[in-house]
């Protein structure tokens, strides 16, 4: 299960995981050598039931991973940044690249990238209120507010509209199911 999972394959990708390597917690990891070489930061603990804000930075050689406003796991020697992967062509929300992965069992309200890391406090802005005092991703923020249709608009103006993928409803107890009333996870990646 991933969060979000963007790369061109086992080479050079990175993603973010409720469930790290089979294991209760967060994960996000980032390499462009394959699995021998990711620069990860991880948090061991499980997940609660319900709605959760997660979020994932990269400062200078710091990266760190946010849970509900608060810093729970720091990298203070991440070197690789999103850049790094070079043209990308299979970006994922609620979907691995790996299709022995299984698709997110939950929900994303909001997912937004922006080209700096958010301080603390521009994070937990995020919570509150949609866009946060950063005023949406500005290199793209998808708010998933659409009320039909298999087009995720760009809310950053940038025009990086996503298609909603579909799949049948013998599969729909394995797949992130986008619905905004839900409020069940919001992704926010930066830096």
């Amino acid at each position: 299960r991933v969060l979000f999972d963007f790369g061109s394959g086992a080479t050079a990708n990175m993603f973010l995981t409720p469930d790290a390597g089979g294991a209760a917690g967060l994960r996000f990891a980032i390499t462009t050598q394959g699995g021998c070489c990711e620069q990860q930061i991880t948090y061991n603990q499980e997940l609660r039931t319900g709605w959760q804000h997660i979020a994932v930075t990269l400062s200078g050689s710091t990266g760190t991973l946010w849970l509900n406003g608060q810093a729970v796991a720091t990298n203070p020697n991440m070197t690789l940044r999103p850049a790094d992967l070079g043209a990308t062509n299979q970006n994922w929300i609620g979907r691995s690249q790996y299709s022995a992965d299984p698709f997110l069992n939950g929900t994303v309200d909001e997912f937004q990238i922006y080209d700096r890391a958010l301080d603390g406090a521009e994070v937990r802005s995020l919570m509150s209120s949609a866009g946060g005092t950063p005023v949406g991703g500005d290199v793209a923020w998808y708010r998933f507010d659409e009320p039909s249709g298999a087009t995720a608009l760009d809310s950053s103006g940038n025009g990086r509209d996503a298609t909603i993928a579909t799949i049948s409803a013998d599969a729909l107890d394995a797949i992130a199911v986008i619905d905004d009333q839900r409020r069940q996870a919001r992704v926010v990646a930066g830096g």
